[in-house]
């Protein structure tokens, strides 16, 4: 799951999510990067006068529409489809306890253990 290490890589970096997001979404098959994009571009503006960024540690997981005073990135992720519900839940978790780029760690190992015993058999 090169989607949750990238996250979590990024996340542990304190990348702001928007740009966190428009990274990643380079490295997924077209019809996931229109999907991440979308999610990218509905971010409110960051690192301007008016809007500061905020401490790095304010940022991780967490992100500002303009509907809602607070969106986490599991929801989203979750109507778009293409990740596994497994993904979506650790997600959820990792939103929840302050623990996100953990979360998305463990969640790219339970994958990359599932494709190594695959190409095992």
């Amino acid at each position: 799951m090169l989607l949750c290490r990238s996250l979590s890589l990024l996340l542990t970096a304190g990348v702001p999510l928007s740009i966190l997001l428009e990274t990643v979404a380079d490295r997924l098959p077209r019809t996931q990067q229109e999907a991440v994009r979308a999610m990218a571009q509905s971010l409110p503006a960051q690192g301007t006068p008016e809007r500061p960024l905020p401490p790095p540690e304010a940022q991780r997981g967490r992100f500002q529409t303009q509907d809602e005073p607070r969106q986490g990135l599991a929801e989203p992720l979750a109507a778009f489809g293409f990740l596994p519900t497994l993904v979506t839940q650790l997600i959820s978790v990792g939103e929840q306890t302050g623990r996100l780029d953990v979360m998305l760690d463990k969640a790219a190992q339970i994958y990359q253990h599932e494709l190594q015993c695959e190409l095992m058999r």
